[in-house]
């Protein structure tokens, strides 16, 4: 509970300010309101004012409204106070009947809510913002194109891919400039290089011919001690860090 930031609220009405101003007292900063209509934008300001408290602004739920109830949503955010917007979801929506739009969170952020985001980011300013994604979710990478953040990068657990599917030196290969950091271990067993099926000289020398240059964690369960299941590694360290005790008491 220590550790919560938001409320959440679905509708509004008189009762919501003692909400807010509860969860405000008991240490939640921000409050997130769904229900959305451009006489409302000057209720939640006073809301966020009385309250003293920050707002998650979801664009997805403001175009969605927007269509639904037939106002402006440009109009809706420019009537919200610019200095207590600090968080941004998007989403991607769905068609209902009779032209309703439906928060589905099951498909790519469209055009219009992009254009939304841009027009939100220059009145509120740059800051944090998460893209919502619950259903019929694409592979990652076409998530991160979606994103557009070139410093957001994949993490390629070969033990988990090698039990999943193989292929592992061709999808290294094909994904490599995703890749930001590599956790190894072997199958079966999820134990240290060289105890299982998977040829680890070859794919380390396969990550230095493509160029590799992230990061290599070990996520697995040494078969002994920990240090002598670095043995491994010995040939892949500098010199100054290659004298690996076999064994610990």
């Amino acid at each position: 509970i220590a550790a919560l930031s938001t409320t959440q609220l679905t509708s509004l009405d008189n009762a919501h300010l003692s909400a807010i101003s509860t969860s405000a007292l008991a240490g939640l900063g921000t409050a997130q309101v769904q229900a959305l209509t451009t006489a409302l934008g000057r209720y939640i300001a006073e809301l966020l004012e009385r309250a003293d408290c920050g707002l998650v602004l979801d664009v997805n739920n403001v175009y969605v409204s927007s269509v639904n109830h037939g106002f402006d949503p440009g109009e809706f955010l420019r009537g919200l106070p610019a200095d207590r917007v600090r968080q941004i979801h998007l989403a991607g929506h769905s068609q209902g009947p009779e032209g309703m739009l439906i928060d589905t969170h099951d498909a790519s952020v469209c055009a219009e809510v992009w254009s939304l985001y841009q027009a939100a980011t220059a009145r509120f300013g740059a800051c944090a913002t998460m893209i919502e994604r619950d259903d019929a979710i694409p592979p990652l990478g076409d998530l991160l194109d979606e994103l557009g953040a070139p410093n957001a990068y994949l993490q390629y657990d070969i033990y988990h891919a090698q039990r999943m599917e193989g292929e592992l030196a061709a999808t290294l290969a094909q994904h490599l400039p995703r890749i930001g950091h590599i956790q190894l271990a072997d199958n079966p067993g999820r134990h240290e290089p060289g105890t299982g099926e998977i040829n680890y000289p070859y794919l380390f020398d396969h990550l230095d011919r493509l160029g590799y240059s992230g990061w290599v964690g070990c996520e697995y369960k040494p078969t002994t001690t920990t240090a002598a299941g670095l043995g491994w590694a010995r040939p892949y360290l500098p010199s100054t860090h290659t004298a690996l005790p076999v064994s610990t008491p």
